[in-house]
Formats: structure tokens, C-alpha cells, sequence
């Protein structure tokens, strides 16, 4: 479950920089401070990536609370955009599993 906690750790740094940043309704240069936690989490979250797909399909279901749980903790949204953002971020992040899989076989 590490792996998976760790790439959605990185999701969510993502997301609560993109929420911090568009307070003003715009990303600028002047934003990339909140993005530095993410930008730190990445290497970890991509370190072990090819695992997250076999630890989801096996998670039990507790484990399954536990990381909504952590997800409904980590999350700080304050925008409405962001859930759309939210969607298109992991839906980035899996398209570049995706290629970092097909790179590594």
C-alpha cells in the first residue's frame, strides 16, 4: 500500500497547489512556491509506480478506508475549479504511468 499512498500523496500536493494557486483565478510564475511539496514528493511517488496497480487491485477494504481517509485529511480545497483540475491531474498521472510502463518493458 506504500506506493499507492505515495503517488497519491503526490496527487494531492498537486491538487492543493493548484487549489492555493487559483485563488486569484490564474497560475502564474508567482505560484510555484505551492508547488514545491509536490515537486519533493515526486521522485518517492514515482520510484515505485509499476506496484500501484497490483497493491489497488489487492487492497483490502479497510486499507481502502484508510487511504480515502488520509485523502479526505490531506485534501485542503477551497476552489470549485479544482475538482476538474483534480480529474485532469490523474488523469495525467495515469496517462504517464502508463508511458513510464511501456518505457520500462
Amino acid at each position: 500500500m506504500k506506493e499507492t499512498k505515495d503517488i497519491v500523496s503526490f496527487i494531492i500536493a498537486i491538487a492543493n497547489a493548484v487549489d492555493k494557486s487559483l485563488e486569484d483565478k490564474k497560475i502564474t510564475v508567482t505560484d510555484l512556491p505551492h508547488f514545491i511539496t509536490a515537486f519533493l514528493k515526486a521522485p518517492e511517488a514515482f520510484a515505485g509506480i509499476e506496484k500501484v496497480k497490483s497493491e489497488i487491485a489487492t487492497m483490502s477494504f479497510e486499507n481502502k478506508q484508510l487511504l480515502i481517509k488520509d485523502i479526505e485529511q490531506e485534501l485542503n480545497l477551497i476552489n470549485e475549479k479544482t475538482e476538474e483540475i483534480i480529474e485532469l491531474s490523474i488523469k495525467i498521472v495515469a496517462d504517464l504511468l502508463e508511458v513510464i510502463n511501456r518505457i520500462k518493458s
